[in-house]
């Protein structure tokens, strides 16, 4: 639950939202996924000290997110970087794309469980079928 106040402490210092179940690993951004804590307290549950440094912080998450097919790539890396990303993130939602559904119960199931869009959108029916379309031509290596 977002709060103004750490539930561990009660600090209203340096919040920031843990998520139970990552967003990375396709975890809703709802309510019942989310608890507030101090940066401290934040650091204690992913059991990593944190650095002072909170940008560089964040660039390592980033960059992490970025191997591991998450989020948008350098757009310096060109359209092959880009593709490649898109191509692991839709493998990532192949049990969602593949499910039996019409590209419209597919859409709302995946809105339902708080699955967004390569771009953080919301899944529509033709998202969900250009997505199938293209899933179908990723050639696995």
């Amino acid at each position: 639950m977002r709060l103004t106040f750490c539930a561990v402490c009660g600090s209203t210092e340096s919040l920031e939202h843990h998520h139970f179940m990552p967003l990375s690993l396709g975890g809703p951004d709802i309510e019942t996924n989310i608890l507030t804590l101090c940066t401290t307290h934040h650091g204690q549950i992913h059991t990593v000290r944190r650095a002072s440094d909170h940008a560089q912080l964040t660039r390592d998450g980033l960059a992490k997110r970025a191997w591991l097919g998450l989020g948008t790539p350098n757009p310096r890396a060109g359209g092959a970087a880009t593709k490649a990303v898109h191509d692991r993130r839709r493998e990532a939602l192949r049990p969602w794309l593949s499910a039996d559904l019409s590209h419209a119960g597919a859409a709302a199931a995946m809105n339902t469980a708080g699955l967004r869009t390569m771009h953080g959108g919301y899944w529509s029916a033709s998202a969900v079928q250009a997505a199938r379309r293209k899933l179908a031509s990723i050639k696995i290596a």
